[in-house]
């Protein structure tokens, strides 16, 4: 097979693949069809001079709002995992209370994850776990290791057992009271832990952001997405 063939196999495997071959084929269409353009040469150069504007603004459109379309399952270093982790956020973005937006995780967050060298365990604060199996399952299959814990004291307790907790995950309403994220977050800071903690609950307003940020916090979601993006991208973060 010549070295032609061989590359447009390989880029045929994934979508920002198959991009380039597009373009390789309408730039080269477009040479043929320049030398013989006769009165519509005009034309035709102007097509050169704006098609990679197009898809400059198209290749944007993607990277910021649709991430995981830019990838394959084959550009993971596991493909197996890709699924799991890909098929249990769509799960969880389905269940009533959730959001539906899909806002894609990068595939470079789930790398990134899976070749760190920092902290590789999650604490997650719920009093009913069994609502976020499908979180917990996609944090799990990109090699995350996510501790339970089901009260603000029990969590207190779990993390001075486990020293290299990379984040908390915590709910906001619980048995304790309707802000006992709050709580927990305030007395996590009192005593001068600045471990990362992220709210995931029914509701998400700008308001529950803000609040968030003011309280030391690290986020406020109800987005599984979103979620999965926050927290990878605080395991990743050098100051871990």
């Amino acid at each position: 097979m010549d070295p032609l063939a061989k590359s447009a196999k390989s880029l045929g495997k994934s979508p920002l693949g198959i991009i380039a071959l597009f373009i390789v084929l309408v730039y080269g269409l477009a040479t043929v069809g320049l030398l013989s353009a006769g009165p519509y040469v005009g034309v035709m150069v102007w097509f050169l001079v704006l098609f990679p504007v197009l898809v400059l603004a198209a290749f944007v459109w993607l990277l910021v709002g649709h991430t995981d379309k830019l990838y394959a399952p084959g550009d993971y270093r596991d493909e197996e995992n890709f699924m799991r982790v890909a098929g249990y956020l769509r799960a969880a973005s389905r269940k009533p209370g959730k959001a539906t937006r899909m806002a894609a995780f990068s595939i470079e967050d789930l790398r990134l994850i899976t070749r760190s060298s920092g902290p590789m365990q999650i604490l997650w604060v719920d009093d009913h776990p069994n609502n976020n199996r499908y979180e917990r399952r996609a944090f799990e299959a990109a090699g995350i290791q996510v501790l339970l814990a089901r009260s603000t004291d029990e969590a207190l307790d779990r993390l001075s057992e486990y020293q290299h907790c990379g984040a908390v995950i915590s709910d906001m309403a619980r048995n304790e009271g309707p802000n006992e994220g709050y709580v927990l977050l305030e007395k996590l800071r009192e005593c001068g832990d600045t471990i990362p903690l992220v709210f995931y609950s029914s509701s998400d307003t700008l308001e529950l952001k803000q609040e968030a940020e003011r309280r030391g916090g690290q986020g406020h979601t109800n987005d599984p997405h979103e979620l999965f993006e926050v927290v990878s991208n605080l395991l990743m973060s050098p100051s871990l």
